[in-house]
């Protein structure tokens, strides 16, 4: 019995020491370590390090390429060394001038395996998945733990609910995530939690953005609907903000590394700051098939409808008992059958005329083949407001198809239903509001050096981080010469827009 009592003390000192190690050297983590075998760490300056078992690659990430000076902090590890220089724990390691191609070599102990590896830095953010099932399915989200690394925020831990998302990316190599952050481990404890800045949430998307040669187009074109949102704001027109923030970081599956990746919002209720109270909040619908109905060539009946009406879903609110299809029938009802004259009435009582002038110049500079009968959002700021246009999906763009497939930037100018009833009654000069707005645009943000910018600032993320070669190794058939795809978007953007300045100066 004495026996068994030092033995009880001395695991419970040895309890209190590694907490008192994690307080003093590390993070303070918000997740059981050992329901994902989780028992070991390393980290510079408080953001972990990395590992890609396979491939013997570790990476983390830094502040830019300087001379770099860190604090090493690690548990579970013996015998750590950089360059044969063996480290103490909670110790300063100068790592001198780090540059893209800087590689270190690192070596450890760990449960009585000698482990080496190759360790590289990057400037993006880092993000681990770890999970204990097979695999990530479809539906329903599994248990997993996500840690996200970040110089300027160190490293966070959390328990997340993570599925596949996306129909046709399920069957490309490099899958997309959506994901949950939970409070506990139960995939239905969720939380709100801000993701590098962003709004609090707690429904996120991890895109593979896997079809994207520049794995950037998605990003400027919500970044460019950003200033067109932000520029009608100040020119008093009618707008639903909508635009999607995003971070690109690098991402590790289970000791696996799996490329780069965008971290954004979700568009919902939160994203768009609708209102929640039941006697007055608003409707997001958003299309997913090509049909009839979403292309507003037809209606349906709803009477039977539940999760589906045709091609839409409704993402807001959420929940089979929420379902509600009777605001979205009443504007394809009108659309479609409306007569001329009580079109012309009564158009603004169901679309705002100011946010579907911009989609529709957006997805004509871009190309956008693919957003207007499928990858729609339509949106209500409450429930008797106007439905506002709301783009989504801009992988398949600027001069790409969605098998990657080169499109020239001449030509097929994009047109839906509701812009084509607009342009055919035209009521209240609406055609005259199309050219306005597109010289508008022209002054300031659809320029060759705004657009081209945009492009540039991510292209040299991927490249000075190093994040585009390890992307291609990676994935060697999905990403060419990246400078080559930057330069083939420079010629796209300086053609497409000649080419609709004149389209538009003789509309």
């Amino acid at each position: 019995m004495l026996q068994k009592a030092k033995h009880n003390i001395l695991r419970a000192i040895a309890f209190l020491l590694i907490v008192i190690l994690l307080s003093a050297c590390f993070r303070e983590v918000n997740y059981d370590p050992v329901y994902f075998g989780d028992q070991s760490y390393l980290a510079f300056d408080n953001c972990e390090v990395f590992f890609d078992d396979m491939n013997q690659l570790a990476l983390a990430t830094i502040d830019g390429y300087d001379n770099y000076e860190a604090e090493i902090t690690f548990y579970g590890y013996s015998n750590v060394k950089i360059n044969n220089e063996e480290l103490d724990n909670c110790s300063s390691y100068d790592f001198g001038k780090i540059e893209k191609e800087s590689i270190f070599d690192i070596s450890f102990e760990n449960n009585g395996q000698s482990l080496n590896y190759k360790l590289s830095f990057t400037s993006l953010p880092i993000v681990e998945i770890i999970h204990k099932e097979k695999s990530i399915p479809d539906e329903p989200k599994i248990l997993a733990k996500m840690s996200i690394s970040d110089f300027s925020e160190g490293t966070s831990s959390y328990f997340c609910g993570i599925e596949m998302r996306g129909k046709s990316a399920m069957s490309r190599p490099k899958k997309s995530y959506g994901f949950e952050i939970l409070d506990s481990p139960k995939t239905d404890d969720t939380k709100n939690v801000s993701l590098f800045g962003m709004k609090s949430d707690d429904d996120w998307i991890l895109d593979g953005v896997y079809i994207d040669l520049a794995l950037s187009r998605n990003r400027v074109s919500f970044d460019l609907w950003e200033q067109m949102q932000d520029d009608a704001v100040v020119r008093g027109m009618d707008v639903l903000p909508s635009a999607i923030k995003g971070k690109y970081v690098e991402v590790f599956l289970n000791n696996e590394y799996v490329g780069v990746y965008c971290v954004s919002q979700r568009v919902d209720g939160k994203t768009l700051n609708l209102k929640t109270d039941v006697a007055n909040y608003g409707y997001i619908y958003k299309s997913e098939d090509w049909t009839d109905v979403t292309r507003f060539h037809g209606v349906t009946d709803t009477s039977t409808c539940n999760e589906s009406w045709d091609g839409w879903y409704q993402i807001h609110p959420g929940g089979s008992e929420t379902k509600c299809w009777d605001p979205l029938y009443s504007l394809v009802d009108f659309m479609v059958n409306s007569s001329d004259a009580e079109f012309a009435m009564r158009y603004n009582e169901y679309i705002s005329v100011d946010q579907l002038i911009d989609f529709y110049h957006l997805i004509n500079l871009i190309k956008g083949y693919d957003n207007f009968g499928k990858n729609l959002i339509v949106a209500t700021k409450d429930k008797d407001s106007a439905f506002y246009t709301c783009p989504w999906d801009f992988d398949a763009t600027w001069g790409r198809n969605w098998n990657s497939d080169e499109r020239d930037p001449f030509g097929c100018i994009t047109t839906f239903e509701i812009y084509n009833r607009l342009a055919e009654v035209n009521p209240n000069g609406f055609k005259e509001k199309v050219v306005e707005r597109w010289w508008q645009l022209r002054e300031t943000i659809y320029t060759f050096d705004n657009i081209n910018g945009l492009f540039y600032s991510y292209y040299k993320d991927f490249t000075m981080s190093g994040a585009s070669d390890r992307e291609l190794l990676k994935w060697p058939i999905s990403l060419p010469d990246i400078e080559s795809e930057s330069k083939y978007i420079e010629e796209y953007v300086y053609d497409r827009l000649i080419y609709l300045d004149k389209h538009f100066a003789s509309f």
